[in-house]
């Protein structure tokens, strides 16, 4: 079973004295992710220390320079998409991949942390899902679970809790699901 905790929780753990360094973005396509998910992502990534970051799906890039603006002094995110996408990273630690995930295997050995919100059919969630946990990640987030676009988010995340017995947490008031090694 998944379990709802409020964002103020994911706020609470980051040991950082403000919430976050952030770009808006000027348009926010249909199926980014929101401001607030956004800082539940960043505030992740703080309280596990990442260095090494790793985004499954770039789409516009904003998750990906704002997590970059965020990782610790010397980390670095990489961002695979399958699509080349333009992406405005000048100065950050970012590495852009263009390539399909599931066959993708390339970067560090770990990544601290990951967000995953590449294709959202069940077979791709659980190769990317598979693939990430092989790298000892702290810590992993999926986007889109509840989404009535995706259903197979949100039934991959049911099976995988329930078949791992990982303790799985939705954060309220978004499409974000979460798992840390460490809690």
């Amino acid at each position: 079973m998944i379990r709802t905790v409020r964002p103020h929780w994911l706020f609470e753990l980051s040991p950082a004295p403000y919430i976050a360094k952030i770009d808006m973005p000027r348009h926010r396509g249909e199926d980014g992710i929101t401001l607030l998910e956004t800082f539940c992502l960043i505030s992740a990534m703080r309280t596990v220390h990442a260095q090494t970051v790793l985004e499954i799906g770039t789409y516009k890039g904003w998750t990906a320079c704002n997590l970059a603006r965020n990782v610790e002094d010397g980390g670095k995110v990489w961002t695979v998409d399958i699509v080349a996408r333009a992406l405005d990273a000048t100065l950050l630690p970012i590495e852009r991949v263009q390539a399909d995930s599931r066959l993708w295997y390339e970067g560090p050995e770990r990544f601290d942390f990951v967000f995953i919100d590449g294709a959202h059919d069940y077979d791709s969630i659980a190769l990317d899902t598979a693939m990430v946990r092989s790298r000892s990640p702290k810590a992993i987030f999926w986007h889109d679970f509840g989404h009535p676009g995706y259903p197979d988010v949100s039934r991959f995340l049911a099976d995988l809790t329930s078949g791992t017995g990982m303790d799985l947490f939705h954060v309220a008031d978004t499409t974000l699901v979460g798992w840390f090694t460490a809690f």
